[in-house]
């Protein structure tokens, strides 16, 4: 696979390619096309400038809302909607490579999603068919879970779990080791 400079210096270290999209020159009026590149964590777009320069622009998957995919009948179309921001527009894509970055988007999706991702799909006359992928709600309550489980406990919360444990320990429930081993982590958090 041939990764444009643009897209290759601006991967993080631990990111892979999975697809590449440049749109058709012959049916862009644009003589620098754009590139759609998937990656497992990211889709980004590449506007080409001429004389080397470009404007980049990426949506992590943790962010991305919504894929609107449309194959016409010589070219396809994306649009790319972001929680909280400007949708990014793609045109004049092969049918053939748009199609299977729609699908590596879903692939990729369903990788960090808990529940699968919801497609709406249509298909209509003349070849021509139209995706919509929408990220679980999941996704965005188990990062707010994730980022509620970070706070500290109040140290009334603390005190609490505190006189929980010494009464498990008083019962039997738990032994003096788990005992202290609890109370170590829990005065750690405080």
């Amino acid at each position: 696979m041939d990764i444009p400079k643009a897209v290759e210096t601006n991967l993080a270290a631990d990111e892979r390619v999975l697809h590449i999209v440049r749109a058709s020159k012959t049916l862009s009026i644009d003589l620098t096309p754009n590139t759609l590149a998937v990656t497992d964590q990211r889709v980004i777009l590449v506007d080409h400038k001429v004389m080397g320069r470009y404007e980049l622009k990426d949506i992590p998957y943790s962010k991305l809302e919504t894929v609107h995919f449309e194959q016409g009948i010589a070219a396809s179309h994306f649009t790319l909607k972001p929680e909280d921001g400007e949708a990014i527009d793609v045109s004049w894509l092969s049918k053939q490579e748009a199609r299977r970055a729609i699908e590596t988007i879903r692939d990729a999706l369903d990788e960090i999603a808990v529940e699968p991702v919801s497609i709406q799909r249509t298909k209509r006359m003349l070849g021509r068919e139209e995706w919509v992928l929408h990220k679980p709600q999941e996704l965005v309550y188990r990062r707010a879970a994730a980022e509620r489980k970070e706070e500290k406990p109040s140290d009334s919360d603390a005190l609490a779990r505190l006189s929980d444990l010494k009464r498990l320990r008083d019962e039997g429930a738990i032994s003096q080791g788990e005992y202290d081993q609890k109370k170590a982590e829990l005065l750690d958090k405080v």
